[in-house]
């Protein structure tokens, strides 16, 4: 997927983050953590870093919630436990 779709993944120590390369930086998307952290298993988006980094980022920002809205909602559909692996295979669509 890092490849192909340009979607670099970051692993830390308790969970990951989901970045997009936009014009060589990397822009959080959503970060991700397993059942056994703090937080559960769980998923976050982060819309703020876009604002930050990238100028005049009002509509990137609306077209990547409306498109991640509609992956995580058809994924609550076929996945109701959220299980990672659905995230991890669906966001290729945004």
């Amino acid at each position: 997927m890092k490849q192909s779709h340009n979607f670099p993944i970051h692993w830390g120590s308790k969970g990951f983050s989901l970045n997009v390369d936009i014009r060589g930086k990397h822009v959080v998307l959503c970060y991700g953590y397993p059942q056994e952290s703090m937080y559960k298993q769980s998923l976050y988006t982060d819309f703020s870093s876009i604002k930050r980094k990238i100028e005049n980022s009002e509509d990137l920002v609306a077209s990547f919630r409306a498109r991640a809205r509609k992956i995580f909602n058809r994924m609550a559909t076929y996945f109701p436990s959220g299980g990672m692996h659905a995230v991890l295979e669906s966001v290729s669509e945004l």
